[in-house]
């Protein structure tokens, strides 16, 4: 069998095609926006609806608005290119998106100086403002009602799967909470929460973890 030795210039070239991939911008604001590859992916930020069709931006939305992809994008674009039903809904993205936002939102508050910067305006009366305290313990009671809807199962244990799918001696149990904080707060694909968790990377364990983010993402819509 002949080998193609690599030179330089074909390094070059293989380097310069995988940062294009990771640089395109968006057809529609590409007149106005230059590829950047430290900047990773952009999105047009317009969100599809959690309750049917259309999206979360209004009528005057000029589609202009820029936002950093996510994990979620990634997955949704490599359905896409592989001509595939995505495995999420819209509802489940934007459930996955509220709980980083719920998680990261009562971490800052954690720190008096943090909770006080991320006062939210009251949706009611008075003075349109809440203290920090009340927003702390909002912020606490939504971020408890997250955890306890993810729940404490598994959604792939090693004693559920044939050994030639496992992977290396070192694979343990895949728990829902980590499945979740792995791709919701981790940015993480789910080929690497196998890879991180010690399990080989295949389909069989790609469709369990697919199927059991769904769920979890779906109990979550009925909190957040």
């Amino acid at each position: 069998m002949k080998i193609k030795r690599r030179t330089p210039a074909n390094a070059v070239s293989d380097g310069g095609k995988l940062v294009n991939t990771r640089t395109v911008v968006p057809p529609e604001i590409a007149h106005i926006v230059t590829p950047a590859p430290a900047r990773g992916l952009l999105v047009v930020g317009r969100e599809r609806r959690a309750d049917g069709p259309g999206y979360v931006n209004g009528p005057d939305d000029d589609g202009t608005r820029l936002r950093l992809g996510d994990v979620f994008d990634r997955m949704e674009s490599d359905a896409i290119r592989h001509d595939v039903p995505f495995f999420l809904t819209p509802g489940q993205v934007s459930a996955g998106r509220r709980f980083r936002d719920t998680v990261e939102g009562y971490s800052a508050g954690l720190s008096p100086k943090s909770a006080l910067a991320s006062m939210q305006p009251h949706s009611g009366g008075g003075s349109g403002t809440m203290s920090a305290m009340d927003w702390h313990l909002m912020a606490g009671r939504r971020y408890d009602g997250a955890v306890n809807a993810i729940g404490h199962g598994v959604s792939l244990a090693v004693r559920r799967v044939r050994p030639s799918t496992r992977g290396g001696p070192d694979r343990r149990s895949i728990t829902d909470r980590a499945l979740v904080d792995a791709v919701a707060l981790h940015d993480l694909p789910l080929e690497a929460v196998l890879v991180s968790h010690g399990w080989a990377k295949n389909g069989v364990s790609t469709a369990a973890l697919k199927k059991a983010l769904s769920a979890a993402l779906e109990r979550l819509r009925d909190v957040l």
